[in-house]
């Protein structure tokens, strides 16, 4: 369900329409939301014991880091238009 939203939401910034931006911030909070919950339930997984699951993993940071500037960048592009 994630993937046709997101490629929906980058044709629509591709056209630089209204809904395009809206629903890219939309987009991003709901994925960082998801990235947050798929952190705490792996860190609960960890603490449970459960053999070949860590804590956290390098990879884990890049999600939230792509968020990030893919936020300024939806800000810093509304501002210039």
């Amino acid at each position: 369900m994630v993937v046709p939203t997101l490629v929906l939401v980058g044709v629509l910034l591709w056209l630089r329409t209204a809904w395009g931006y809206a629903l890219g911030v939309a987009t991003c909070v709901y994925v960082g939301a998801y990235q947050l919950n798929y952190l705490t339930a792996r860190y609960f997984v960890a603490q449970a014991g459960v053999p070949g699951v860590a804590y956290a993993e390098p990879l884990d940071l890049l999600i939230p880091a792509l968020l990030l500037a893919s936020l300024l960048a939806l800000i810093v592009h509304r501002r210039a238009a």
